[in-house]
């Protein structure tokens, strides 16, 4: 009996130092992953801050986020995270502060939100800004409880700066090419202007010179026309005179404007052929004035008919050279 009572009371005494045992071994991989995890923090290459879920104070501060506040030998830890409002300012896009309750750790922290790639203004103590992008969110326990915010800002200052830097070199090259662009306009009106002076003037010479050739035609030439006209001339004479009359004529009439443009394949041969034949000469006339056989003049009448596409229509072809006089 005496044996038993003394193991009933050695097991509590054993229990009680195992327990003991466990707690300091949880408590020292606590202090190894707390040393662990401030390791991390310290030496990322990030501006990291966690504040406690509970007063707001900071728990752990990176030595990245001590060096873009700009306060590198600052100890931040432990401190409510309103007073690192003397070591930094966010700003609005509007260079306003922003409200305490809008910062986006307060909001990780306080309201459980996360906030992803948001761009705000930093104004550090000594006046200086940057341009710095902010992910934030809260830290949960295993019940979903928020126990704690992070927050990681990242310096994007040179990236704006760069990027205003294109945009207004963009501006300048856009406007140097509207500039270029308006001056090439510019002499393309004076070409056309020119151009069309030019045509003006090309115009006014062609009326100029249409209007020399035929008051020389009417005073020059058809005057001795009619003086051989009323001398004594053999018949084959005459008919030629008139002949010669109509053709000086038909220099200023549509007829010979019509045939030299719209029937260039014409040889000179036929072209005289067909001035005869709208004056209604028959073949047999034709070859008499133009001194070649019957045949022949056909021939050249029938060449006239294929060119101007009457072969095979039944258009009569004195009909067809009037109707474009």
């Amino acid at each position: 009996m005496t044996l038993k009572k003394h193991e009933h009371k050695e097991r509590p005494m054993q229990e009680t130092e195992s327990l003991e045992t466990e707690n300091a071994r949880l408590k020292f991989e606590i202090a190894e992953t707390q040393g662990f995890l401030k390791a991390v923090i310290e030496h990322i290459p990030e501006a990291v801050a966690i504040v406690d879920g509970k007063d707001l104070t900071v728990k752990m501060v990176s030595k990245c986020c001590r060096d873009l506040f700009g306060h590198p030998q600052e100890k931040l830890q432990g401190i409510p995270y309103r007073e690192c409002g003397k070591f930094q300012e966010f700003l609005t896009a509007e260079g306003l502060p922003t409200p305490w309750e809008q910062l986006p750790l307060i909001r990780a922290t306080l309201k459980g939100e996360i906030i992803t790639d948001e761009e705000c203004l930093l104004r550090r103590a000594d006046g200086s800004k940057l341009n710095v992008l902010c992910n934030s969110g809260p830290i949960l326990d295993m019940h979903g409880d928020v126990i704690a915010g992070i927050v990681v800002w990242r310096d994007i200052t040179e990236h704006k700066r760069a990027q205003e830097e294109l945009h207004a070199k963009n501006v300048t090259v856009q406007r140097d090419m509207e500039h270029e662009l308006e001056a090439k306009s510019y002499r393309l009106k004076e070409v056309n202007f020119a151009l069309k002076a030019l045509l003006r003037q090309r115009d006014e010479d062609r009326k100029e010179l249409e209007e020399a050739f035929l008051t020389n035609i009417e005073n020059l030439v058809l005057p001795y026309v009619r003086r051989l006209k009323n001398s004594p001339l053999s018949n084959s004479q005459t008919s030629l005179l008139e002949i010669l009359e109509s053709h000086l004529k038909e220099l200023t009439s549509r007829f010979g404007k019509s045939l030299a443009l719209e029937y260039r394949v014409l040889t000179p041969t036929e072209m005289r052929v067909a001035a005869l034949v709208r004056d209604g000469k028959t073949s047999k006339e034709i070859a008499d004035l133009l001194c070649v056989s019957e045949k022949t003049a056909s021939f050249h009448r029938n060449n006239i008919r294929t060119k101007l596409g009457l072969r095979g229509t039944g258009a009569n072809l004195r009909s067809h050279l009037l109707s474009l006089a």
